[in-house]
């Protein structure tokens, strides 16, 4: 007998390392990517949609998107409102003018909000193209990697399994 024992023993050894390993990827982790890998790319459909959607200049989906900011400029318009009315002189001298000025700038802010849902909507459309496109490159490349391992390992089975 040889130094190192058995060449063939050590093939199945590593044949035998080689296909558990596989039975890991196939069994557990493959799936676990598919399924993150869907959720991902479900979550990023979703918001590709919200922002094409203010993308459309659809007046009313607009509207729906900034509502909450809205709202919290109308609140805050009406709170100084109230504040000025306490203070007992709500219709003379500056405090309407304090009022329209209110007004005012409650509009700017909205319009602020509509005007730059699009420009925010077209920005975060190209991020979500440029997330989904490095999905594909990377299990482009995932892909390759693994078509390559599979041709090593037939080679090396080619080469070694038939040893005695």
């Amino acid at each position: 007998m040889g130094i190192g024992g058995s060449g063939a023993k050590a093939d199945r050894s590593w044949q035998s390392l080689s296909a558990g390993g596989l039975n890991s990827i196939f069994n557990w982790a493959l799936p676990s990517a598919q399924s993150s890998i869907g959720a991902g790319m479900g979550n990023l459909q979703k918001a590709g949609s919200f922002w094409q959607t203010l993308m459309s200049g659809n007046r009313s989906a607009v509207n729906q998107a900034v509502a909450p900011q809205v709202n919290a400029a109308n609140t805050q318009a009406d709170a100084q409102k109230r504040q000025l009315a306490a203070s007992g002189t709500a219709r003379g001298g500056g405090v309407a003018c304090q009022q329209q000025q209110t007004d005012t700038n409650k509009l700017a802010q909205i319009q602020n909000l509509l005007f730059g849902a699009r420009t925010t909507g077209a920005s975060e459309l190209g991020k979500i193209g440029a997330q989904e496109g490095a999905i594909g490159a990377n299990l482009a490349a995932d892909a390759g990697n693994a078509a390559g391992i599979v041709a090593v390992d037939d080679y090396l089975l080619a080469e070694h399994g038939g040893c005695g």
